[in-house]
């Protein structure tokens, strides 16, 4: 019994180690949509629509035009494919922490032979799955790309899709930055705190029958 008490006070120090490393990698990954990016993205896509208004020069500003947006229209939806990435991988490690918690309760009660009630545990993992789209790629290079395409074939450029694929790129991009920091970073941290609590009165019960023994 001494082992095992011994052994979940390492498994919580690495658990919190694992808390840390999260955080740190969320702070990294989850950022809001780059103001600058977006300015050079708007003032492309607004030029090149303007310009197509004169189709003496719009083909070939087109052409001018296309490497730069496509390029930063490329960076941003790496942008936010990391972001869908990362979230879905923390939903599926809030899953995880809630059946971890469930098979220790069944672990210890196995253990200890008692038939001791647990405090209700906050599940949030099946409410937050349900914002979230496991493997949802980005839309936002396709819609910038296609758009930059588009322009390209004649009379097709009068109707500004360079501008409003910015706009809904963007509009994107800000979904999955408040829906990781509104819904799945606040999840995580209330998952991993259930964790912490859990192993804490599990330790808690180990070490009285430790002494006990």
């Amino acid at each position: 019994m001494t082992d095992n008490y011994y052994y979940q006070i390492t498994a919580q120090r690495g658990l919190e180690k694992e808390y840390n490393q999260i955080t740190n990698a969320a702070n990294q990954v989850i950022q809001p949509p780059s103001s600058g990016r977006y300015a050079a993205l708007y003032f492309l896509a607004i030029v090149g629509d303007i310009v197509d208004f004169f189709p003496g020069v719009s083909f070939f500003v087109d052409l001018i035009l296309f490497i730069p947006f496509a390029m930063l229209g490329h960076s941003a939806s790496k942008k936010t494919d990391a972001m869908h990435e990362f979230t879905g991988n923390l939903v599926s490690k809030v899953e995880q922490i809630e059946n971890t918690i469930l098979a220790l309760r069944r672990n210890y009660a196995l253990v200890l032979k008692t038939a001791r009630k647990f405090r209700p545990l906050r599940k949030v993992a099946a409410k937050i799955s349900k914002s979230l789209k496991f493997g949802k790629r980005s839309k936002v290079f396709m819609k910038i790309f296609g758009s930059a395409i588009i322009d390209l074939v004649p009379y097709l450029g009068i109707i500004p899709f360079r501008t409003l694929s910015v706009y809904s790129s963007k509009k994107e991009e800000k979904e999955a930055y408040e829906l990781a920091v509104n819904e799945i970073l606040p999840a995580y941290a209330v998952a991993a705190q259930e964790r912490a609590v859990e192993i804490q009165e599990l330790n808690e019960i180990m070490a009285t029958e430790a002494i006990a023994e």
